[in-house]
């Protein structure tokens, strides 16, 4: 009887081969790359959110330094237009600070200074140093319309505007319509 026998080879293979470890290497690069965009994307968003809550808490402390000035808010004295870096070279001829006796438009101007430009003396902590492009505007929405004679009726509400540029370098702002 004729014994017929397979020369297979003994040899199995056993492992990855090179290709298999280099598309898992590619795939998890790709995977690596997502994950590091996304922590990217991710902090971009919280810087921004950080801004906002920044723009809105200097917001209410206009606000606050508005009702405890409320001559000077019915005078139409805190109507900024665009308080930028630009107003910070020159500080106010009144610093109203500790005893000094200042008059309600005085102390508006020293109070838009404070909120724009910091206070300390760096101004490390205003909006032109923690916004990029940072600017603020403060605007009487005349309850009356201009009827009459007076460019901010007494009562009326305010808008008071905080914008800075983004990194992507599209605009930015809170605003908010407050009655002080």
């Amino acid at each position: 009887m004729l014994n017929f026998t397979s020369k297979r080879s003994t040899q199995y293979q056993s492992g990855m081969s090179l290709i298999e470890i280099l598309v898992t290497v590619v795939i998890l690069s790709i995977g690596l790359l997502g994950i590091a965009a996304t922590q990217t994307v991710g902090v971009g968003y919280n810087h921004d959110s950080y801004l906002r809550s920044q723009a809105t808490m200097m917001i209410n402390e206009l606000t606050e330094r508005m009702s405890l000035n409320l001559d000077a808010v019915n005078n139409n004295d805190f109507n900024v237009n665009a308080f930028n870096m630009a107003g910070c070279g020159t500080a106010p001829a009144a610093l109203c600070e500790g005893t000094v006796n200042c008059t309600p438009q005085q102390l508006a101007t020293y109070d838009i200074y404070k909120i724009s430009c910091g206070y300390d003396a760096n101004g490390n902590d205003g909006i032109t140093n923690i916004f990029p492009s940072g600017a603020l505007a403060v605007a009487c929405i005349d309850s009356d319309a201009g009827v009459d004679a007076d460019p901010c009726t007494d009562g009326s509400n305010h808008q008071i505007v905080i914008s800075w540029q983004r990194a992507n370098l599209a605009q930015a702002q809170v605003q908010l319509v407050v009655r002080p």
